[in-house]
């Protein structure tokens, strides 16, 4: 299966710089999707294998419906909030790229213990785990990355 996935996420190429939209321009309406990172971690699953993304673009991404079919053969089509529950504002730019392959950081360095939750946040905004850009220079500082306003703020 990790194979399949890798050779998915293959197929995928870079997208350039990408901004998300204003985070108000996510609903609060709470109806997320039902998901548990918990039960597919327990299951040796790994962050990559459904957000391949995250290692050759800007952006982590979604799965698709397609990708959770793989293994879930009752999946329908995505429901109306089949929405990513959490955004950075717009005029943030991050990039998972640089940061799981160029800068060789885990998943649980800026999103914490992922294997411990069993529910998307209960409102959208920073990603669990994110305080804002002051947890982000902090960890610049100690790598020596560029704290320069323009390397984030577009």
């Amino acid at each position: 299966m990790a194979l399949v996935l890798g050779g998915l996420g293959g197929l995928w190429t870079s997208s350039g710089l990408e901004k998300g939209p204003p985070a108000s321009s996510v609903p609060a309406t709470g109806a997320y999707t039902a998901f548990s990172h918990r039960k597919h971690t327990g299951l040796g699953i790994a962050c990559g294998a459904c957000h391949f993304q995250a290692y050759v673009e800007a952006r982590a991404g979604l799965p698709s419906v397609e990708l959770c079919r793989l293994c879930h053969r009752s999946v329908e089509a995505p429901p109306a909030s089949w929405e990513p529950a959490t955004r950075l504002p717009g005029h943030v730019f991050f990039s998972h790229r640089r940061h799981t392959v160029s800068g060789g950081i885990s998943c649980e360095r800026c999103h914490g213990e992922v294997q411990t939750w069993d529910a998307p946040p209960a409102e959208p905004g920073f990603p669990r785990g994110m305080t804002g850009m002051n947890r982000c220079v902090a960890c610049h500082r100690i790598v020596g990355a560029s704290t320069d306003c323009l390397s984030c703020h577009r």
